[in-house]
This record gives C-alpha cells, structure tokens and sequence, in this order.
C-alpha cells in the first residue's frame, strides 16, 4: 500500500523505491543511533556531573581536614614557642638578676680587700709600734743599767764630771 501511494505520487520505480525505503530506513536507524548516542551523552554528562561534585565534596572535606590539621600544628607549635618564649624571658631576667648579683657582691668584695688591706696595714704599723717600744725599752734598760753602773762605781773623775754637769746645769734651769 506505501508502495502504490509512493509510486502514484511521486513516480518511484521499485529500484527507486527499495532505494528510498533504504535511505528511510537507513535514516530512522540513524536518528535512532544519534537519539540513544545522544541519551548515553546525556548520561555521561550526568555521571561527570555527579563526579565532579563527588571530587568537589571530597575536595572540601580534604581542605577542611587539611586546614584543621594545619590549625592543630600551628597551635602545638605555638605552644611549644610560646613555652620557649617564656622560658628565654625567665633565663633572660634570672640573668639580668645574677648580673647585678655580681656586681653587688664586686663591690662586697672590693670593700672587703680594702678593709683587709687597711687592716693588714694597721697590723703592720702596730707591728712596727711594737718593735720600736722594744727597740726603745731595750735602749732605755741598757741606759739605765749604765747610769746604773756609772753611779754605782766611786771613780773621782766621773764624781767631779758629775757634779760639775749638775751643777753647771742648776744655775740655766732657773
């Protein structure tokens, strides 16, 4: 029935016929292929979507693991510094406060070695003191033994030089 429309309207042979239900034929499969190639691309595209925004997902629950683990080793980190930080400003004012220990007792020192030094010193004058009161005693006791000798021997020469001293020794005192 196709057949006799197809003749009668447009005056197809049967080759001409065969060749255009061919070509339709031919065409309808085509279409077919193109629709069903067209819905696997449609799918395709969706798959990728679906990928993509599982990729995107799983993206930003690796940054967001990322930036907690980064935040987590900063904050460790800075603790150990912040440790660190305090324990030079301990050692740094424990060190300013030996320093001026140091000087305190520099100074303690000094003083010290001047007061032993000018206590040696007396030490030494008292010394010197000493030796010479002995030095005098000892002049004074052989003085007094020889005045002692002198008076005690009766020679007429050192009498009359005596005398003549003392005498002589009156008259300028007055």
């Amino acid at each position: 029935m196709l057949k006799n429309i197809l003749f009668k309207c447009f005056g197809f042979s049967d080759f001409s016929f065969y060749f255009f239900l061919s070509k339709f034929i031919l065409s309808f499969f085509i279409i077919q292929i193109i629709n069903m190639l067209s819905s696997m691309l449609k799918e395709h595209q969706l798959k990728q979507i679906k990928k993509r925004e599982e990729i995107e997902q799983k993206r930003n629950v690796a940054i967001a693991s990322s930036v907690k683990f980064t935040s987590q080793m900063v904050h460790h980190l800075n603790e150990g510094v912040a440790q660190t930080y305090l324990n030079q400003r301990k050692l740094d004012n424990e060190t300013k406060q030996l320093y001026t220990n140091i000087e305190h007792f520099s100074r303690q020192t000094n003083q010290w070695l001047t007061l032993m030094n000018s206590f040696n010193d007396s030490l030494k004058q008292l010394g010197d003191v000493e030796n010479w009161a002995k030095v005098i005693e000892n002049d004074m006791r052989e003085i007094s033994s020889i005045l002692e000798y002198v008076y005690k021997t009766p020679t007429t020469t050192t009498t009359t030089t005596t005398t003549t001293t003392t005498t002589s020794k009156q008259p300028n005192s007055k």
